[in-house]
């Protein structure tokens, strides 16, 4: 084997160790803004594209596996014959609190604005305004944050600091369960939130929901 391709076999192999042992670091290193509380789940070459310097993310964003950006326009091939020097290039912003679900592709000069949920599989190709769920190709805005929050506050768990056998446990028996009731919710709440603090301004609830279940309010930061 050519000595080029050794030491280019270990440099990628190396960068995958580093990419493994602190993605974020890795990232920063290569020319990415990070905010703080930030995840990159299965991190790889081909995540921040060719230009990783054009991609700016806030705090507390997660980029989860299979998540590209492109801040290129590669089309401009179809020109190169007559501007053999031709490129197009644009910057990417994430702004804070969004999650971008798996193999999403967002494109040159998106910017996503704060408290977002990219879809899994989505094609970015131009701004999401903020306290919005995107999805699709091309993403399009589906539901705002707090619609969002109460399609799934019935049935949200919080389990996460729970050790993996409880967990697992707990959730077998509720998500095989032919009972899926408001008690059966009251019980999880209960458990992994034995305290619900609920501000003087809550939404009027009817008297039956009163007595199975109380619903956690969400914040105007997104905390509930």
């Amino acid at each position: 084997m050519p000595l080029n391709n050794i030491k280019a076999a270990i440099g990628f192999a190396h960068d995958r160790w580093r990419m493994r042992r602190d993605p974020i670091e890795y990232a920063r290193s290569i020319g990415v803004t990070i905010g703080n509380e930030c995840r990159l789940v299965s991190l790889s070459h081909v995540t921040f594209g060719s230009e990783p310097y054009l991609v700016r993310l806030g705090d507390h964003v997660t980029v989860t596996g299979g998540v590209r950006f492109v801040t290129h326009d590669g089309g401009v091939w179809i020109f190169r014959k007559q501007f053999p020097d031709i490129e197009l290039f644009q910057p990417i912003v994430v702004e804070d609190n969004v999650f971008i679900g798996a193999n999403s592709i967002i494109l040159p000069g998106v910017t996503i604005e704060r408290d977002c949920v990219i879809g899994a599989g989505s094609v970015v190709t131009k701004a999401i305004p903020a306290g919005t769920v995107a999805v699709g190709c091309p993403a399009r805005p589906i539901k705002t944050k707090e619609d969002y929050w109460k399609s799934i506050v019935l049935h949200a768990t919080y389990t996460r600091a729970l050790p993996k056998a409880e967990k697992r446990q707990l959730l077998t028996e509720r998500l095989t369960s032919s009972n899926n009731s408001l008690k059966a919710d009251q019980q999880l709440l209960n458990t992994a939130l034995p305290e619900i603090n609920l501000p003087a301004n809550q939404p009027e609830t009817s008297a039956a929901t009163k007595e199975s279940i109380e619903i956690p309010v969400l914040s105007s930061d997104g905390t509930d």
